[in-house]
């Protein structure tokens, strides 16, 4: 959107309707979970990102393609018109993958998700803390992460982190009881990354206290067991789940080409067989010219999407023909602890520290706005020099006076 808003002809303007008003960084949520930011330093307001946008907050109910009207709601009913309509919608964590999961796991999609485990950690240290049976407590603090991607592994690397740091402060509880479990259906992790980097990360995880297990699927959790393929059953009452996406309510509702759930696009990102439709990101099926396959869904493609289709717009506006979309991977990486992660860029394998600083160097750079540059530079240096912080958050609303006596525990009250 800031490249189609800063390049477009005059007389036209892009308008941005979403239903949040923040541009998530999705790669810092596990930074979240250990702690290491604070949950606004994950976001940017789009306001401020893109200042010559038109926002509109709101959700989109609907669409009529031959009337060109975007409807959405905000409060009310709202319509709005198009000559070109962008689709940048994303992906949604699909917690239905494994039975169970909605209602007894945790996701991992929103800042919302990552202060929820964050708080879920804290939570079950403080249980532990006051249960006298050895059984018990070592199940309260025992955590499940599916899936060895670079989601599973950071998110697996990040509450090791924060569990080893923050169970010093319970002087009930022996950090040696902590499990923090990682769970991979496959051979080995990150199957994106050289094998090599793979064994890196395995060898760095179990070096930490972080088990890892291979050849083994979930297939149904309950409030306090998860059971495997084999029909094994372990003792788990938390579980996160980094695995499984699905396309959001809106694409699956309107009838458009689609590949395996997303919307196919010609080489220019153009929706098959529609005018003036367009789609970018994750929610895209877009072929790509170097490589002659559909892009993954990685953020460094959703970027490039986005400047290619902004690109095109501009480009079709101006009676000029559009250019097929093609973009070479620069590389990956992935954090997996502190002071530890894994790189492949340009062709190089890096590990260990020095990756740990490329990873926090690269991600840095490209956050949006300078006050969030800051404010996380700031506080990836000062969380090295504190202990771990280990208040646990709710963000409930002040109640009233009678309905606080009657949750009171502990007390007697009276009324004249």
């Amino acid at each position: 959107m800031r490249q189609l808003a800063k390049n477009m002809p005059a007389g036209w303007r892009a308008i941005l309707i979403s239903e949040e008003n923040y541009m998530l960084y999705t790669p810092l949520l596990p930074e979240l979970v250990g702690g290491s930011l604070l949950p606004a330093h994950c976001v940017a307001p789009l306001r401020r990102i893109v200042k010559r946008l038109d926002y509109r907050r709101g959700i989109v109910t609907a669409i009529d393609f031959d009337g060109r009207l975007v409807h959405y709601r905000e409060r009310v009913p709202r319509q709005l018109p198009y000559e070109h309509l962008v689709f940048a919608c994303g992906t949604m964590a699909n917690i239905d993958i494994v039975p169970g999961m909605a209602e007894h796991g945790v996701a991992l999609k929103t800042p919302g998700d990552a202060l929820f485990l964050r708080n879920l950690m804290i939570e079950r240290l403080e249980q532990a803390t006051l249960e006298p049976d050895r059984g018990l407590r070592r199940s309260l603090i025992r955590f499940f992460v599916i899936g060895g991607g670079s989601s599973g592994v950071e998110v697996a690397g990040a509450m090791h982190d924060f569990l080893a740091a923050a169970g010093r402060e319970y002087h009930g509880i022996d950090t040696d009881e902590i499990e923090v479990i990682l769970v991979e259906s496959g051979k080995r992790l990150l199957p994106e990354f050289p094998p090599s980097l793979g064994d890196f990360a395995l060898r760095a995880l179990e070096n930490s206290g972080v088990q890892v297990r291979f050849d083994t699927r979930i297939t149904h959790i309950t409030e306090s067991v998860a059971e495997d393929q084999h029909g094994n059953w372990f003792d788990a009452r938390n579980v996160v789940c980094t695995i499984g996406t699905s396309t959001c309510p809106l694409i699956e509702r309107l009838s458009l080409p689609k590949d395996r759930g997303l919307i196919s696009t010609d080489p220019g990102l153009a929706v098959q067989g529609m005018d003036c439709l367009w789609a970018a990101g994750d929610c895209a099926a877009v072929p790509n010219r170097v490589t002659g396959d559909l892009s993954p869904p990685t953020a460094q493609f959703a970027v490039r999407h986005g400047r290619w289709v902004a690109k095109n717009i501009v480009r079709q506006i101006e009676g000029r023909k559009t250019l097929p979309f093609a973009y070479r991977p620069r590389g990956e990486l992935a954090c997996i602890g502190y002071h530890n992660a894994v790189a492949s860029v340009f062709g190089l394998k890096l590990s260990g520290f020095t990756a740990w600083l490329l990873w926090r160097a690269f991600y840095l750079s490209k956050l949006p706005t300078l006050l969030r540059k800051i404010q996380v530079h700031f506080e990836w240096n000062v969380e090295m020099l504190f202990p771990q912080d280990v208040t646990q958050l709710h963000f409930v609303r002040t109640q009233t006076r009678r309905r606080r006596q009657q949750k009171a525990v502990g007390c007697t009250v009276t009324e004249s």
